[in-house]
């Protein structure tokens, strides 16, 4: 049985209890993934799927590693939409692996134009990321090469402007249902690209946006705890909340 973990009284209210990874190990026993398939979910079962892999990967379970790219859990959240797709469409693995490799292609020109990272804001984490998850998936249906960098472009666009805005003591709120996100509207990425629509924009020009943004605009107001969902008093409380003796020493990071 998982061990139940009660925060205080404001935290319990806003967030719930913390599901530890018990004994039989795996990730069937997260609460998030637990709460999901104890209601009537409204979404359709590829959306399901993506989510519950998603979930899953960001379970954080004791001694299993995960691969960070483009951002710390981005690999686990594009190779949840990937294989979702994969199951539901009965594509092949080898389908699965060239959507990878251009989702690496993806990868590898933000890099070379830009520096996809929280400094960028939340668009150079999940932004990249749904952005190579869009291609990827648009590659495994058989798109064309220009439907599939518009996969891309459009899932780009869309996260233009967005901050990093971690709430420090919010359990990695908002980065968890914006990664979810993510992964989740890849397919619709795709589906749009597949039906002919153009971004205008080409994917390398949407890059070099995101850091001619990043140039103009102060580093407080694209990344940090005074920016974006941390000017909430709700975020402040639990930031001041992380500072108290209560979880002094709890907190342990290891790269």
């Amino acid at each position: 049985m998982a061990e139940k973990i009660f925060y205080p009284d404001f935290f319990n209210d806003v967030f719930g209890p913390i599901m530890q990874p018990g004994s039989s190990g795996g990730f069937a026993g997260t609460s998030r993934s637990a709460r999901i398939a104890r209601y009537s979910v409204l979404s359709d079962p590829l959306t399901q799927r993506i989510i519950e892999n998603a979930l899953s990967t960001n379970a954080k379970v004791p001694g299993v590693k995960i691969v960070p790219g483009p951002m710390g859990t981005g690999g686990g959240y594009l190779f949840s939409a990937l294989d979702a797709v994969r199951e539901a469409k009965g594509y092949s693995h080898e389908k699965m692996i060239e959507g990878l490799i251009v989702a690496a292609m993806l990868g590898a020109i933000a890099y070379t134009r830009s520096n996809p990272s929280g400094e960028r804001g939340c668009v150079g984490e999940s932004g990249v990321c749904n952005a190579m998850a869009a291609a990827a998936v648009a590659q495994m249906s058989g798109a064309t090469p220009d439907q599939v960098e518009n996969a891309a472009s459009m899932a780009l666009q869309a996260n233009l402007g967005l901050v990093c805005d971690v709430i420090p003591g919010g359990k990695e709120f908002p980065c968890i249902t914006r990664t979810v996100r993510a992964a989740v509207t890849a397919p619709l990425y795709a589906d749009l690209a597949r039906s002919g629509i153009d971004p205008l924009i080409p994917y390398h020009e949407v890059i070099d946006a995101m850091e001619e943004h990043y140039k103009k605009t102060p580093q407080d107001m694209l990344c940090g705890c005074t920016c974006g969902i941390n000017c909430s008093p709700s975020a402040h409380r639990c930031h001041l909340f992380q500072q108290t003796e209560y979880m002094d020493g709890k907190l342990k990071y290891k790269a």
